[in-house]
């Protein structure tokens, strides 16, 4: 009976034993989560040296791509006599190919090396950014809307293989964390890149200024250079010639139309496509014309939008939503941030709701990405992400032109108000028809 009892006695303690270990397992769980995404990012960067050379070249892409947006800019300024319509075409001329273009890029991002393909978009960029440099040297305008429209191809090809790209460097545990470090580094380029850039502008001229950019995209190219990746295993044999890539190219839209959690951001993007449109053409003019402030303020309005996007960058990660609620949600901030950039000519307004809207951005921009690597097969990212580019960015490029004959109509305030609500709705979309994807096919609510 005694040995009964003991026996009893010895199991009720190996269960309180067992009850204790994980209950400490759970807090130290608990802990980890509360901390949320910063300590996988940290996590990865000491981990991961492919992965942080990858993330050093996407800042050095970042910040030359900054300094020639600001170069072009104020170029496109200066030689058209400060035309809205000017700045119209020259952004049509850098987006528009993608309407034509994006799909196609889609298929050979797919089909051919991730790393070589963006080796390879780094190289074109520096071409273009030299032939600017002799645009300014011959001041042609015409050399300018030239490469801007060769130069949409360039980003497409660096853009599109870099989300297969992640997936093959890191594993899919840690895609959430990756993500929310590419995010940082887009995010701290808002913040430095348009103040070095007006400065590099005005301290060494259009051209000097050109060639500092050329000179981070060879930095780089020779991050990217060094990072070693096995060849990965094509599945299926590639169709050559054109019935080939028009094969590979509708396979890929039927992927983009049948995932659940990819189908809703189709819709939402063209009303995103039209909100950018307007705001990319007529931002600079909440400062010149709303504000009254002069045209080299704008670098300080992104810079507070990029001070916005980097302290969100630590604040996002550590929501636990869903990342379709995530996604919905920050498309709405982002539309109730662009309402009030323009809701009152005060200098504070539009300064404190471009940073509600860098938070906005910095929710969609995470979500996204961790939704497309973890709903689509690496074999299927580059034709899936540039069908949602080109779906934004070709709607973006047909409004563009549209913004420039408006300004010339009606003042800025009431366009941008449009492109707001514009936005607003896009979210407002996201929301209903996430509500309606099956519960069996939605994510379960995470720290991203």
């Amino acid at each position: 009976m005694n040995h009964h009892l003991t026996k009893e006695k010895s199991n009720d303690c190996r269960s309180l034993n067992l009850l204790t270990i994980r209950s400490r397992n759970m807090n130290r769980i608990q802990k980890e989560m509360r901390r949320g995404g910063k300590s996988g990012m940290w996590a990865i960067l000491q981990s991961n040296p492919k992965f942080v050379k990858f993330w050093l070249g996407l800042w050095c892409s970042e910040l030359g791509d900054w300094i020639r947006k600001m170069a072009l800019m104020y170029l496109v300024l200066d030689m058209s006599g400060g035309s809205a319509v000017a700045v119209s075409i020259n952004l049509f001329c850098e987006f528009g190919p993608l309407v034509v273009l994006g799909l196609f890029v889609g298929v050979y991002a797919d089909r051919w090396d991730h790393r070589k393909t963006m080796l390879g978009a780094i190289v074109l960029r520096v071409v273009l950014m030299a032939l600017l440099i002799l645009a300014v040297l011959i001041d042609s305008l015409m050399i300018v809307y030239a490469v801007s429209f060769f130069s949409a191809i360039g980003t497409v090809l660096f853009r599109a293989p870099s989300s297969a790209f992640t997936m093959r460097l890191v594993p899919k545990e840690q895609l959430k964390s990756a993500a929310s470090l590419r995010q940082m580094a887009t995010s701290s380029m808002f913040l430095i890149g348009p103040p070095a850039g007006t400065l590099l502008y005005f301290w060494l001229g259009t051209a000097g200024a050109l060639a500092m950019a050329i000179a981070f995209l060879l930095l780089n190219y020779a991050l990217f250079g060094a990072i070693k990746l096995a060849k990965l295993e094509k599945t299926g044999t590639a169709l050559r010639g054109p019935s080939g890539v028009l094969s590979e190219m509708k396979d890929g839209l039927r992927q983009a139309w049948h995932n659940k959690m990819v189908r809703p951001l189709l819709y939402s993007n063209v009303l995103f496509g039209i909100s950018s449109g307007l705001s990319n053409v007529l931002s600079i003019f909440i400062l010149t014309e709303f504000l009254g402030q002069p045209k080299e303020a704008f670098s300080i309005f992104v810079a507070v939008q990029g001070g916005g996007m980097l302290l969100a960058t630590f604040v996002v990660p550590k929501l636990k939503v869903s990342r379709q609620a995530l996604l919905s949600g920050g498309m709405l901030v982002m539309g109730l941030g662009a309402l009030g950039m323009v809701s009152y000519p005060h200098f504070l307004l539009p300064y404190s709701f471009v940073v509600l809207f860098a938070f906005g951005m910095v929710a969609f921009n995470i979500s996204f990405a961790t939704v497309l690597q973890t709903t689509v097969d690496i074999s299927y990212q580059g034709r899936v992400s540039t069908t949602l580019m080109t779906v934004a960015t070709g709607v973006m490029a047909l409004t563009m032109p549209i913004a420039g004959w408006l300004h010339e109509l009606f003042p800025v305030q009431p366009i941008l108000l449009g492109a707001g609500c514009s936005i607003l709705l896009g979210g407002l979309l996201l929301l209903v028809m996430y509500k309606r994807v099956p519960i069996d096919s939605q994510e379960k609510p995470l720290a991203l």
